[in-house]
């Protein structure tokens, strides 16, 4: 297996919340605890914190954007992600997925190929979920000349990277998987993990 570094990205405004989502807890744990976690299940040589905001007594490093444009979009923490990783690839987890688990990194990287630049998993729709996904650091080129064209949209972006999308029935049968990417962007959203938490 190739060597990973993971990136919890975590830098979105978090307006509907009202509050940063970074922060909040779940099953004892915030969601950057919780996304460190997962990610480390494939023990990767480093984790950080994509994101512009600082917290207490962090003890993960935090690297603000690079590239900072007048408005933020998720391409712009993937872009940070590359720049700065040194292993061949990464694992990208936004921290609003708070029950994408370390099964669920460990099966991507199974799917792991030299023809392949990205490995995406897919919802049970096929909408593909980008932001909880293995990227190669090849992928950075790809993403500055987007960056440089405005072209902010992660779909368009797949489409120009070589990937490789997993399909939800090759990651259905793990525990949990029905809850991968339950996002949480709203209060209510934040109110429907504590139920899911609390099943578990």
């Amino acid at each position: 297996m190739p060597e990973f570094e993971g990136f919890i990205l975590a830098g979105g405004a978090s307006s509907r919340m009202g509050e940063n989502k970074a922060h909040l807890k779940l099953g004892g744990k915030t969601f950057i605890e919780r996304a460190a976690l997962s990610l480390s299940a494939i023990e990767p040589r480093r984790i950080f914190l994509v994101g512009n905001f600082t917290i207490e007594n962090k003890v993960i490093e935090i690297l603000p954007d690079v590239f900072k444009p007048a408005s933020r979009a998720s391409i712009i923490g993937l872009h940070t992600a590359l720049f700065h990783a040194e292993a061949e690839w990464i694992a990208a987890l936004a921290c609003d997925l708070p029950f994408a688990s370390g099964a669920l990194f460990k099966r991507l990287t199974g799917f792991v190929q030299d023809e392949f630049e990205a490995i995406v998993p897919l919802q049970k729709d096929e909408r593909a979920q980008p932001l909880c996904a293995l990227y190669r650091k090849n992928c950075l080129s790809k993403i500055e000349t987007a960056l440089t064209s405005n072209e902010w949209s992660l779909k368009k972006l797949l489409e120009k990277l070589e990937t490789r999308f997993v399909r939800f029935e090759e990651i259905g049968e793990l525990p949990n998987a029905e809850n991968f990417f339950f996002n949480v962007n709203t209060p209510a959203d934040f109110a429907r993990a504590v139920q899911i938490e609390e099943t578990l």
